[in-house]
């Protein structure tokens, strides 16, 4: 038939086989009520053509062939042209003969598949209604002596008729039974297949003209395009189907594989982490006064980018430089790091490579350029007097721009050997004083507006605790 509702094969997960029967066979069981009236009816006022027996049992036989290799649409539904056979018969012998074929067809094709159970009885009651829907027409226009074009026109609409009532109720049928959406269960299966019946009804009529010119032989040549028909129709569904079916395997495989590599990308990226701040404890130790600095330059860092609006990524990275910008401090003497007093021009140049020692450092191993310009370039100023390439302006990258913020505010309110921290008003102050020289405008009044909001209280409590440690 031109539709078969296997609705059992579409039952979602989380669904009883109690709410689908429910649901199910309340429409299933109306459907069969509706096919009992009419075939009691269609048996008791249409008339047989007894005469036309042999032409019964050849469209017999290519509707049970039909049946039996119909085609599969995605393994819930099937496909064949054996609504061909049908009306053809209608017209042909009558009505009451199409609810012979029907019913008969519908368990002979559930039984080679070994599923009779209560859907064959919803299918022979659906392909019952169909077929009397579309062969009446058919049957009445023969009946009334219509005959060539028009007759085709009379088939095309019969196929038509077929198909909507075929097509309505197995699609109410998987929604009930699947819950899913009337008209998406529609498209996704049965839109498709109008064009289909309306030249399977061209078909039927050939065989009804051919059957009036030259007999049975007219109803064997003009079923072959039938045949034809199903074969095609068969190739095409197997290649699709098969098509479909790989690439969803593909598909799967793809997916195995991404989720295998986002663990293995977030094992790395928390390993990756743990690392730098590994490293940046490191420099700490070096420097009582300084612990914990290099965690309150990333807290810093990482808000300014935030206030911005830079994305989530980025922001990542920012933190990851920040972390890792004092680390080529590794290279630096302790005496010259922890000396008690102003440092030297010696020591002063032994401290501004530190930069580059971090560079050496941290060559070859995989970080971002965002990372990288952060601990390259951290101590150059806005106006070209920093060190170690004296960038300016817009050579100067956002995220060493906001680490030159975040490090010389840090730095201003820690305590040293030779000073005292600056109050949090002084350290603002000299914050503006230098914007546009040392300080990038734009990041001392993202900082500057974090601070006003209560933002970083959590981050200068941090400061304050370390400082009260120390004195204990």
């Amino acid at each position: 038939m031109a539709a078969e509702a296997h609705t059992a094969a579409e039952v979602p997960e989380g669904t009883t086989p109690l709410q689908v029967t429910l649901a199910f066979r309340a429409m299933a069981l109306c459907v069969m009520a509706g096919a009992v009236v009419t075939s009691i009816f269609t048996f008791l006022m249409a008339p047989v053509q007894v005469d036309a027996l042999g032409a019964f049992a050849i469209l017999a036989i290519a509707l049970l062939l039909s049946d039996l290799t119909q085609q599969s649409i995605y393994g819930v539904h099937f496909s064949s042209p054996g609504s061909v056979p049908v009306l053809a018969a209608g017209a042909i012998v009558g009505i009451p003969a199409v609810i012979i074929l029907e019913g008969v067809a519908s368990l002979v094709g559930d039984a080679s598949r070994r599923s009779v159970n209560f859907y064959t009885a919803f299918n022979s009651a659906v392909y019952v209604l169909s077929g009397v829907a579309g062969s009446s027409l058919l049957y009445t226009a023969v009946r009334d002596g219509v005959g060539g074009y028009r007759l085709l026109g009379v088939g095309a609409v019969a196929g038509l008729a077929y198909y909507v009532v075929n097509i309505t109720l197995t699609t109410i049928g998987t929604a009930l039974a699947t819950r899913r959406p009337l008209l998406v269960v529609f498209r996704e299966w049965a839109a498709w297949l109008a064009p289909h019946h309306v030249i399977y009804g061209i078909l039927a009529a050939s065989i009804v003209l051919a059957y009036q010119s030259i007999g049975l032989l007219g109803i064997i040549v003009f079923t072959m395009p039938a045949a034809a028909t199903l074969v095609a129709t068969g190739q095409y569904l197997r290649r699709t189907e098969g098509m479909v079916d790989e690439m969803r395997t593909k598909n799967e495989t793809l997916e195995a594989l991404l989720a295998e590599n986002r663990g293995l990308l977030a094992s790395l990226s928390r390993g990756h982490l743990q690392l730098i701040r590994g490293l940046a404890q490191s420099i700490d130790a070096k420097d009582p006064y300084t612990a914990g600095h290099t965690s309150r330059v990333a807290q810093y860092s990482v808000r300014i980018a935030g206030a911005l609006g830079l994305d989530d990524a980025t922001r990542r990275e920012i933190e990851h430089g920040a972390l890792l910008h004092d680390i080529g401090k590794i290279g630096v003497p302790d005496a010259v790091l922890t000396k008690p007093g102003p440092l030297d021009d010696k020591e002063w140049e032994a401290m501004r490579l530190h930069p580059l020692v971090a560079c050496a450092i941290l060559d070859g191993v995989d970080l971002s350029p965002t990372v990288l310009s952060m601990v390259r370039h951290h101590h150059e100023n806005l106006d070209g007097t920093g060190y170690p390439d004296h960038l300016a302006g817009d050579e100067l990258p956002i995220a060493a721009r906001i680490a030159r913020v975040a490090d010389a505010f840090d730095a201003m309110t820690s305590d040293r050997p030779y000073r005292d921290a600056l109050t949090l008003n002084a350290a603002r102050a000299e914050l503006r004083r230098n914007k546009g020289t040392q300080f990038c405008p734009e990041i001392v009044d993202a900082f500057e507006e974090l601070i006003e909001r209560g933002q970083l209280d959590r981050v200068l409590g941090q400061q304050d605790d370390q400082r009260r440690l120390r004195s204990a």
